[in-house]
């Protein structure tokens, strides 16, 4: 909680080294209204994009006659170039917003184990636009190396540290999810799984009971075969023995 803005996780990081070691430490800003006007921006200045390159072409072919379509055209593209600006300043208000938030100071609150103490927290409007995930750059590989290795706090799951992936394989929505999110959706996992393994032995012995020898000689086509060829007897019943847990293997990874 009292390292969820890019200062104090800066100033945490730099007390490890007497020297300027921290180039740069971000906390991860929860953007998802500032990601949904972005795309609707996209879609409107590629709408504006597609409208001025038809005028353009209106123009460029000498297309006076059609004053209607023209009209039109310049009234949409008026139209776009308005919503545009619009999105443009909302996208801008938002940025200022998050940052703005994100940069409040923490309040302080009556710790309620020790009497008399204070602790730090986050000022509800930062907790909202913060997470608890962020990245810090360092100067050198070095010093990334020995915090690595370091052990920053007495509870190993308070923080936890690792390399971060490259830029375009990093999953920002699992970052900006909240702790209560992460454990619901994990209690949400093992449920599933052991969903699965309650489902084994069921699917299995069905599977089973219907494909066994004395089941399949109810069919008058495998009874015949079984009668005058005993070896494809031996055959059917190795390869049905495994068919229920080959089958039940063969959708586990879709089904995960």
């Amino acid at each position: 909680e009292s390292l969820r803005s890019d200062e104090a996780l800066a100033e945490h990081f730099g007390k490890f080294f007497p020297h300027e070691a921290v180039e740069s430490a971000c906390v991860v800003k929860n953007t998802q209204h500032l990601e949904a006007t972005v795309v609707v921006l996209k879609r409107k200045k590629l709408a504006l994009e597609k409208a001025l390159f038809q005028r353009r072409k209106s123009d460029e072919e000498g297309q006076e006659d059609e004053a209607l379509g023209s009209r039109d055209l310049d009234a949409e593209i008026r139209d776009l170039e308005a919503e545009v600006a619009g999105l443009e300043q909302e996208a801008r208000r938002e940025r200022d917003r998050i940052l703005a938030d994100a940069s409040l100071p923490f309040d302080e609150q009556d710790d309620g184990e020790a009497e008399g103490g204070k602790v730090l927290v986050l000022n509800p409007r930062a907790s909202a636009v913060c997470s608890d995930c962020g990245f810090v750059t360092f100067t050198g590989e070095r010093e990334a190396m020995l915090v690595m290795n370091a052990r920053c706090s007495a509870d190993t799951d308070e923080m936890v540290l690792s390399i971060p992936p490259h830029p375009t394989d990093i999953r920002y929505n699992d970052l900006q999810m909240s702790p209560a999110m992460e454990r619901a959706l994990a209690v949400l996992g093992y449920a599933a799984i052991f969903g699965i393994f309650c489902s084994y032995t069921p699917f299995i012995v069905a599977i089973a009971a219907l494909t066994r020898l004395e089941q399949l000689e109810k069919v008058h086509f495998f009874h015949m075969l079984t009668v005058h060829v005993p070896t494809f007897a031996t055959l059917l019943q190795g390869f049905f023995s495994t068919l229920g847990i080959v089958l039940f293997m063969s959708f586990l990874p879709t089904i995960l």
